[in-house]
């Protein structure tokens, strides 16, 4: 039996097997590579090297979402839940919240990491202020802005991870929300 692999055009490789009565021909193709799957790679690949680069400016970005607003009057989780009619959700909003800030921190040195979780930050911010917010403006009933968090928020993001290297789940997406909550990012209100 002969084996012999044969390069084609497009980069793919075809490796072929079996003898003249007998042929067969499988096909190997590179399908194309997201954005989350290149950074995933990058975060494996520093891990592996203990390569830290100098990411001044993303650390900035993130520590911006890391911190409170400063505009206006303080509000604690537990203020902003309650005028967003969801004080019963504190006690799990608080624990993602938290949850979410010491993974962040437990991945500091790693700009890949940091670059996943400035991405997954600001997607879910531009989600919310275009998907959620408008509907808890017109006055939405909560199942249907819960719904609609679900469909589009954590379904969503949850899809994009791939080979998702920091584990991030869809309870995990849910304290992405919760911590951007707590830091003034988002709000539940209607103002």
């Amino acid at each position: 039996m002969k084996d012999k692999k044969q390069s084609s055009g497009d980069g793919s490789q075809q490796q072929i097997s079996g003898d003249n009565s007998n042929l067969t021909q499988i096909i190997h193709y590179n399908s194309p590579k997201n954005t989350l799957d290149v950074l995933q790679e990058k975060f494996l690949e520093q891990q592996k090297n203990e390569a830290h680069e100098d990411a001044k400016e993303l650390i900035a970005k993130l520590k911006s979402l890391m911190h409170q607003k400063s505009s206006g009057e303080f509000k604690g989780l537990y203020k902003k839940m309650e005028e967003g009619d969801r004080e019963d959700e504190y006690e799990e909003a608080i624990e993602l919240k938290e949850e979410i800030a010491k993974r962040i921190v437990r991945h500091q040195n790693f700009e890949s990491a940091q670059k996943i979780y400035l991405y997954l930050l600001q997607d879910t911010i531009t989600r919310f202020k275009h998907k959620i917010k408008p509907l808890i403006i017109a006055g939405a009933d909560r199942l249907t802005v819960d719904g609609a968090v679900y469909d589009e928020i954590i379904h969503p993001i949850t899809a994009t991870l791939g080979e998702n290297v920091l584990d991030m789940y869809s309870e995990d997406v849910k304290g992405l929300i919760h911590f951007l909550v707590g830091n003034c990012h988002l709000e539940w209100s209607k103002c």
